[in-house]
């Protein structure tokens, strides 16, 4: 069982990034004027990422002094470290400028200096709730008070932290721009999304139900039609992200446990193929951004289906999943050859060092 969670969640994560390579295709090296396609990828791509992330949060922190320093150590090296060398050099071939450090972390590679950002925040809320609710966590009867009001606070917090840094942009909104603060008031939600359903077995096998999944398929395609007429309400985008995301964990939950029995297991490639891709999720898409062509020129047969919604729906897929091959073929093979070498996966990817040799 434990092995079928890990490989639906390599599964979750490997779509999380061929998604991301498929929006970057779209916004970077195909330049449609507008694509459905895009638009539906972008609404759900960094949010799957964030609540994959969530998931693993389930392990409370350590408190003592070697537990957070482990904790920040980790998220560094994790997150930030690769950064400094990725992003500095992928900003040096792209513009031929030394950027500063933090000028290339919230560029093309804003995403995992935000994830960043998220799990401190995430960190000190937990850190607060420990400290209001340790009484009630000390006695074991009160166990399940404990757990209600964790979830009810950790549900709170995440309309502070958007209120938080809605007034923070009321003081210097370009600062806040520079800091991507809004991709983390966006994003934190699903983190806390995704922590409850690691938290929560009943809660993640409602979710996982094929009855979850049919309204997350039906509930995103009818109020992305609505959206496409030009209707707005308040967090549609939010909601939409919601539903897509109900669906895609449903799906995966039930093509993965179908084909990890053994008879079905040999014939399916496709879920090997996505598990590998989310074993190297983060490394792709540090690496990917290297290989992006520069296919301009194909929107002008895009501009001549431009009259015919499905036919340009099914032209940008098809075009997007090709393209996409082509991408991720070097980008897999250099990933493969760097992460040969210990010292490369640390300083690269920052995948820990052997023990013996830290």
């Amino acid at each position: 069982m434990a092995e079928q969670r890990a490989i639906q969640f390599d599964v979750l994560k490997g779509i999380a990034i061929l998604l991301v390579v498929l929006g970057h295709i779209y916004r970077t090296s195909l330049h449609c004027r507008y694509s459905a396609v895009e638009d539906i990828i972008y609404i759900v791509h960094m949010p799957l990422f964030v609540l994959v992330s969530g998931y693993f949060t389930q392990r409370m922190p350590s408190w003592t002094k070697h537990g957070i320093y482990s904790y920040w150590k980790g998220k560094i090296l994790r997150l930030l470290l690769p950064l400094l060398f990725i992003a500095e050099l992928h900003s040096i071939i792209s513009s031929g400028e030394v950027g500063l450090p933090l000028q290339s972390m919230v560029g093309a590679y804003w995403f995992t200096y935000a994830l960043f950002l998220i799990f401190g925040v995430f960190y000190f809320v937990q850190a607060g709730l420990s400290l209001l609710f340790i009484p009630l966590k000390k006695k074991q009867y009160n166990q399940c008070i404990y757990d209600r009001l964790y979830t009810i606070g950790l549900l709170l917090s995440i309309i502070v932290i958007e209120a938080l840094i809605t007034y923070l942009y009321t003081l210097n909104s370009r600062l806040c721009n520079g800091l991507v603060l809004y991709k983390v008031a966006h994003l934190y939600k699903y983190l806390i999304l995704g922590h409850l359903i690691g938290r929560y077995p009943t809660f993640n096998k409602m979710l996982q139900s094929e009855g979850v999944g049919a309204i997350g398929f039906m509930g995103f395609s009818v109020l992305y039609i609505i959206k496409s007429f030009g209707y707005t309400f308040p967090q549609q985008e939010t909601l939409l992200a919601l539903l897509g995301l109900a669906f895609i964990y449903s799906i995966v939950h039930q093509i993965t446990a179908s084909t990890y029995s053994e008879s079905l297991n040999r014939e399916s490639k496709i879920i090997p193929m996505l598990s590998y891709l989310g074993q190297v999720s983060l490394p792709i898409y540090f690496i990917h951004y290297f290989f992006l062509p520069d296919l301009s020129l194909l929107s002008s047969y895009d501009n001549l289906l431009s009259h015919t919604p499905l036919n340009q729906f099914a032209f940008q897929s098809l075009l997007g999943l090709l393209t996409s091959c082509i991408v991720l073929i070097p980008t897999l093979l250099l990933v493969s050859i760097t992460r040969t070498n210990k010292y490369l996966r640390f300083y690269l990817y920052g995948e820990p060092l052997p023990s013996n040799i830290k």
